[in-house]
């Protein structure tokens, strides 16, 4: 115990809040600050993280939508948000929900602790249906006092009578300042596909971040050695580092969109790949399937 502490809110806090009217409706959201980063999970929405910020630095991709009631098309209503979990009956292409229905579920708020050590918040989130599965989704957020370091835990845990199958993507979206043309992407690439024509036409800059420009978006599959991408701004001031397992999710996939006012990068670990490739992972009753995902911020 540090006796020039009164109050842990002196060096971090976690801050429950529910907005009201405007277009986020009543959505419940927690605000988190650890002296280093600060950023806002979405508790009606899977427990994903929205803005995230380093020393005041927005990091994230925030689309024109903003935070919007559910329904309708998924252009007009996709967030964007640093953390965007893809699941669990799909994970992209084809009918509505474009992304799986596991964003749009609340989660039930199992504890929130703050103290002089840090932030941890649990919570769980269940897709489930009348003679149907019932798949739940574990989830831990955590990160120290004045720490770059955010680790996110996501167990898959099948509460159903009977065997189960899912898919899980973990849409990690970056945006301006922090991406600017010139920003360097590093992973240990031991093959990559393009999704369309378009992308394998540029396959060969898929690692380069241009200026905005008139243009479509591009998707990439990417083989990695290990679970380790690396991005770094282009004046080579912060990194931006995710760790993860790569045997557990064998599918990094790279969505590329250098259009002009829709500038983003995503960084999405998959257990599959999306559209005629994808497939799903068998969870037998009572099994759990532990994914961690660590975001490290750093200065250079």
């Amino acid at each position: 115990m540090n006796a020039k502490i009164s109050n842990p809110a002196q060096l971090c806090s976690v801050r429950q809040m529910c907005f009201s009217g405007g277009r986020e409706g009543n959505e419940r959201v927690l605000l988190v600050e650890n002296g280093r980063l600060s950023f806002t999970v979405l508790a009606d929405r899977a427990l994903d993280i929205y803005d995230l910020r380093y020393r005041g630095e927005n990091i994230s991709f925030l689309s024109k939508n903003g935070l919007c009631a559910f329904g309708g098309a998924f252009e007009n209503v996709f967030p964007g948000g640093f953390l965007y979990t893809c699941g669990l009956e799909k994970v992209g292409g084809g009918d509505l929900p474009v992304h799986g229905s596991l964003h749009n579920l609340p989660a039930q708020l199992s504890s929130v602790q703050c103290n002089e050590d840090g932030i941890l918040i649990n919570g769980s989130v269940r897709q489930s249906a009348l003679f149907g599965g019932n798949l739940v989704m574990r989830r831990t957020i955590s990160c120290g006092y004045d720490s770059g370091k955010l680790t996110i835990v996501s167990e898959i845990v099948n509460e159903g009578a009977r065997e189960d199958a899912y898919c899980l993507l973990f849409h990690m979206n970056l945006g301006y300042p922090f991406l600017d043309e010139g920003t360097h992407i590093s992973v240990p690439v031991t093959n990559t596909v393009a999704r369309t024509e378009w992308a394998e036409r540029n396959r060969r800059d898929c690692l380069k971040i241009s200026a905005p420009v008139q243009t479509e978006e591009q998707v990439f599959y990417h083989t990695l050695e290990r679970g380790e991408v690396s991005v770094t701004d282009a004046q080579k001031r912060r990194r931006v580092k995710f760790s993860y397992d790569a045997e557990q999710l064998p599918h990094l996939i790279e969505w590329k969109s250098m259009i002009a006012g829709d500038y983003a990068l995503g960084i999405e670990p998959s257990t599959t790949r999306l559209d005629g490739a994808m497939t799903k992972k068998k969870i037998a009753s009572g099994e759990v399937h532990r994914y961690e995902i660590c975001v490290e911020i750093e200065d250079l």
